[in-house]
């Protein structure tokens, strides 16, 4: 399943070179993310590691983008900035709730596809998809807690956005989207003890396209 969500990156060669243009997009974004932690700790008899927080992280990317009047497809790569998340899990045996941290690491390889829908003055408005793999690297510990994350799944996104031309070879774009994927696993250690980790959340980027041909 995880190699299916690699086709998307094929569309990026499918438009013939003298039909299409190139360009590159550099994008800078802000996201607001929901993390979802599940999993046992039963090195200190925690029956369950459930926990939900809400994080911003910030992130670069760069993509290639092919370009017709009635498409455009990117492949993209995107670097999120570390996030660390502070959580507790459910009451232990005794009652008490336990503190953990977690700092994580994100990188996503995927492929866009737009579809412009409306044009006022300069401005194009397009509504778009995407999917790809995303690679989650990092620690969560605590008590009883020392485990590590590094992992790939398959994320989806849907978006839209608007884009402005500045001159003949650059133009300005504004883009929202909602991205998710399913959880990534640490697996279990000696003792049994295991988390899951998923996020979905929104996302703004501002960015600068550059036409090569």
């Amino acid at each position: 399943m995880r190699y299916l969500a690699l086709i998307p990156l094929l569309l990026t060669l499918a438009l013939p070179v003298q039909a299409a243009e190139t360009a590159l997009v550099f994008g800078a974004s802000q996201g607001w993310d929901k993390h979802e932690f599940d999993g046992k700790n039963t090195a200190r008899t925690v029956s369950s590691l459930h926990h939900s927080q809400h994080a911003q992280t910030n992130a670069l990317s760069l993509r290639v983008a092919r370009k017709t009047k009635r498409l455009t497809v990117e492949a993209e790569g995107h670097i999120a900035a570390p996030v660390t998340l502070d959580g507790k899990t459910a009451p232990t045996a005794w009652g008490r709730r336990l503190g953990y941290k977690a700092k994580l690491r994100t990188q996503r390889l995927g492929a866009n596809v737009w579809l412009p829908v409306a044009t006022t003055g300069r401005a194009v408005y397009a509504i778009g998809a995407g999917a790809g793999l995303r690679h989650t690297a990092g620690d969560i510990t605590g008590p009883g807690l020392d485990r590590s994350i590094d992992d790939t799944a398959p994320y989806a996104l849907l978006g839209a956005r608007i884009t402005r031309p500045l001159t003949a070879r650059k133009s300005a774009l504004i883009e929202a989207r909602y991205v998710t994927s399913p959880p990534i696993h640490t697996g279990a250690d000696g003792s049994g003890s295991n988390i899951d980790h998923e996020v979905a959340g929104f996302e703004l980027i501002l960015g600068l396209a550059l036409t090569l041909d």
